[in-house]
């Protein structure tokens, strides 16, 4: 085996072939130092001494080295020195700081979450108000022709009433759309009751067809333009008013546009506006059916 198979692959135990070979790499004395011995050559004998002064070659003092002076090798400097030291603990200190506030914010999230939902199910997603509004007492048509009288209709039973007309561009068919969801995913069915405030247009077949797209079950009544407007009078929600006609005759109508909640004890306690999500409905209907506090006497 060569030298330079030696040095990629020694074997175990090969000893003293390492040490005849160590002088042939650069070195310093530490390495080949032993134990209990002084660095370098040390002191002669009298033989080596004549040895030395016939000019013959001196015996190593150490085994592996031919007593010529070596370099001595430099340990592998740090690189960057202890200024790139102090700047990686600086940086791993920041991470680690950093990995902290991280875990504090997560758990102080998870505890706001929390406590939100705790929150959330003792409050109403509606607006509570500081009177009740009793059952609005008036009698309208529905759209099958018959007269519908709204408290003898529904008494004791919970009432989502809603104004507005059939030409609404948005606020309407959104909110029908969102309370019809609200019914589906709650399991809980109010009786719905959808007040044309523009009853000139909106005829008892259009009124008919257009809250079937939204639920086959909820109710449509009209009447007259004085009819109506007591309606929304004893309901205690402001009258609408028709803005002025364009070039083509069509107008906008300025209506409420809360929802209204009866509940069991012929009261509104809580209104809903307009804007309220279908969850927030669909969280507050079983509720209003069961809360005792308005449980019919």
């Amino acid at each position: 085996m060569t030298g330079a198979d030696r040095t990629l692959d020694p074997e175990p135990g090969d000893s003293e072939a390492g040490d005849s070979e160590a002088g042939d790499h650069d070195h310093d004395r530490d390495q080949n130092h032993v134990p209990g011995s002084p660095v370098g050559p040390g002191p002669r004998s009298a033989d080596r001494g004549a040895a030395d002064a016939a000019g013959a070659a001196p015996e190593p003092a150490v085994p592996g080295w031919d007593g010529a002076p070596r370099r001595a090798a430099r340990a592998p400097a740090a690189s960057g020195g202890p200024a790139r030291l102090r700047r990686r603990t600086s940086l791993a200190l920041f991470a680690l700081l950093a990995l902290i506030l991280l875990a504090a914010g997560v758990v102080a999230t998870t505890a706001r979450r929390s406590a939100d939902r705790g929150t959330d199910a003792g409050r109403w997603h509606g607006t509570e108000l500081a009177r009740p509004v009793p059952r609005p007492d008036f009698t309208l048509t529905d759209t099958s022709g018959r007269p519908f009288d709204l408290r003898g209709e529904t008494q004791g039973k919970l009432t989502v009433l809603v104004f507005g007309y059939l030409s609404c561009p948005d606020i309407c068919p959104v909110q029908m759309s969102t309370i019809a969801a609200a019914i589906r995913h709650s399991g809980v069915e109010p009786i719905v009751i959808f007040v044309t405030t523009d009853p000139a247009r909106d005829t008892a077949d259009r009124l008919r067809g257009w809250l079937d797209h939204f639920n086959g079950r909820f109710i449509g009544l009209r009447g007259t333009q004085a009819e109506v407007e007591l309606a929304q009078q004893r309901a205690g929600v402001a009258v609408a008013v028709a803005g002025p006609p364009g070039a083509d005759g069509s107008y906008a109508v300025g209506h409420a546009t809360q929802a209204m909640v009866f509940t069991a004890d012929d009261q509104a306690h809580i209104v809903y506006p307009f804007g309220t999500r279908q969850d927030d409905w669909a969280q507050d209907l079983p509720r209003l059916v069961t809360d005792h506090v308005w449980t019919r006497p």
